[in-house]
């Protein structure tokens, strides 16, 4: 996993989820230059229902989020041309593709709309019945699932709401 695809997933989200308190501290001061006074009232209960409505959306994408950061900190993945390697705490693991049974990629039904939209893991499973996971942070899932196909393992595709 890099900072930068790790940036990618979580700027927006961040940006998004701050817009509250930039607008308290916008209507702050706008109101003490108007009048002379601060309405902390007035601009609590607006930016506070903004929070609200913000968070309804948001909250959710960051959970998702700090999930899959830990769960894949400290996995990378290497694609050679018979197998992959994952490598993780426990060491390095070696995946032929002939080994595979079937990749099972889950994702987010709706594309888009959410933002968490981007967001989903592969899981794979061996035909000894051992499973390997990783997520979007590690590897992007939609060309990862090409290349398995490309290897002629078997994909199946989950569209799920929330990919937990």
């Amino acid at each position: 996993m890099t900072f930068k695809n790790n940036l990618k997933f979580i700027f927006w989200t961040l940006i998004w989820f701050l817009f509250p308190f930039i607008l308290f501290t916008a209507n702050i001061i706008t109101s003490y230059i108007k009048t002379g006074n601060l309405y902390f009232q007035k601009t609590f209960t607006i930016s506070a229902i903004i929070l609200g409505i913000v968070s309804l959306l948001f909250i959710p994408g960051l959970l998702l989020h700090y999930k899959y950061y830990k769960q894949d900190k400290d996995k990378t993945l290497r694609f050679r041309p018979t197998y992959m390697e994952i490598t993780d705490l426990n060491g390095i693991h070696k995946i032929y593709f002939a080994d595979i049974s079937k990749i099972e990629k889950h994702h987010v039904v709706w594309n888009r709309r959410i933002p968490w939209s981007n967001y989903g893991y592969i899981k794979i499973i061996l035909k000894n019945g051992q499973l390997f996971f990783f997520n979007c942070l590690t590897h992007d899932i939609i060309s990862s699932a090409i290349l398995f196909k490309n290897k002629n393992v078997v994909v199946d595709d989950f569209e799920e709401l929330y990919p937990w």
